[in-house]
């Protein structure tokens, strides 16, 4: 096992590495633009009409995957925290919710520290992309990601037709009109991708934030405070998101 002076000068350098992961992942979570993408294929409705090429944008993020990162980085941060202040402990607290102990003896220090990385968690669980509510989504269980189903819209374009309206005479030319319409000349069909969140989800997420920050708020209140040992509290991130969705 480390010692406390071993563990507290490594801890710097770990601590802003483990920072600027959170802070990457954060600033990536409020730009809902790359975690979307759509299919889109034509098919002119003549045989002989005009050929236009696919098009698509590919989803360059997951929430999953955000998740992923962002939940390494933050339980690095809180293990490093909880082990140099249960070393350091003079005063425990039990993190409660409802009839359950989630973690018992957890010293005063590691309390404050978890009270600001929830209310942080917090701030980042609002942050991440939604999917669009007013949009039927279905999971792709190949792919991982979300898709709506697929809609068909038509393409127009301008014909002109030009008609006699009035014949020729021998004093008289004929009178000719120009009609002009749209007609159909193919078709557009679309398929909504999608790498976010439903927001029940989030909204779940949410809530079981709050409810961590505020037992460990109870839990420091009632707290009393005594070598390195581990404290692996990051553990409480499970609680917020193993969920399904």
């Amino acid at each position: 096992m480390a010692r406390l002076a071993q563990l507290l000068a490594a801890a710097k350098t770990a601590r802003k590495d483990a920072n600027d992961q959170v802070t990457a992942a954060y600033h990536l979570a409020q730009k809902p633009a790359l975690f979307n993408g759509v299919i889109r294929t034509y098919q002119p409705k003549a045989e002989d009409g005009v050929t236009l090429p696919s098009e698509s944008q590919r989803v360059q993020h997951t929430v999953p995957d955000l998740l992923a990162d962002f939940r390494r980085a933050m339980g690095r941060l809180i293990d490093i925290d909880g082990a140099i202040s249960h070393t350091n402990q003079l005063a425990t607290g039990d993190i409660v919710i409802g009839d359950t102990t989630l973690f018992a003896g957890v010293p005063v220090p590691h309390l404050l520290f978890l009270e600001k990385q929830l209310t942080d968690l917090h701030s980042f669980v609002s942050k991440l992309p939604t999917l669009d509510p007013t949009a039927e989504w279905v999971l792709n269980e190949d792919t991982g990601l979300r898709e709506t189903p697929r809609v068909q819209t038509h393409r127009t374009q301008k014909v002109t037709e030009f008609k006699v309206v009035v014949q020729a005479t021998d004093k008289h030319p004929a009178q000719v009109a120009k009609d002009e319409r749209d007609e159909v000349v193919g078709y557009w069909s679309t398929v909504r991708l999608s790498g976010a969140m439903p927001v029940t989800a989030q909204r779940k997420m949410l809530t079981r934030v709050s409810e961590l920050l505020q037992a460990v708020k109870k839990a420091r209140e009632a707290a009393n405070t005594v070598i390195v040992e581990d404290l692996n509290t990051s553990e409480i991130l499970g609680y917020v998101f193993d969920i399904d969705w």
